[in-house]
């Protein structure tokens, strides 16, 4: 895990990751809902297929990630 993740982390804080900010002159804070269900099938399979996989492999790989 990268180590400015915050969530999810034992231990750490809403606070914790919200100290790492202060003083900082722009802070962006980003709404990820309905971010997954957007990522589709045909985008993902095109992604798999600009890495080189081959039309079949990139159908499997893009069912397997991606919601049905």
């Amino acid at each position: 895990m990268h180590e400015a993740a915050a969530a999810f982390r034992p231990g750490l804080s809403v606070v914790d990751n919200a100290a790492r900010h202060t003083g900082r002159a722009v802070v962006a804070r980003i709404d990820l809902k309905d971010f997954f269900p957007s990522v589709t099938l045909p985008r993902v399979r095109r992604l798999f297929r600009e890495m080189g996989y081959s039309g079949g492999v990139a159908t499997l790989f893009a069912l397997l990630a991606t919601e049905a």
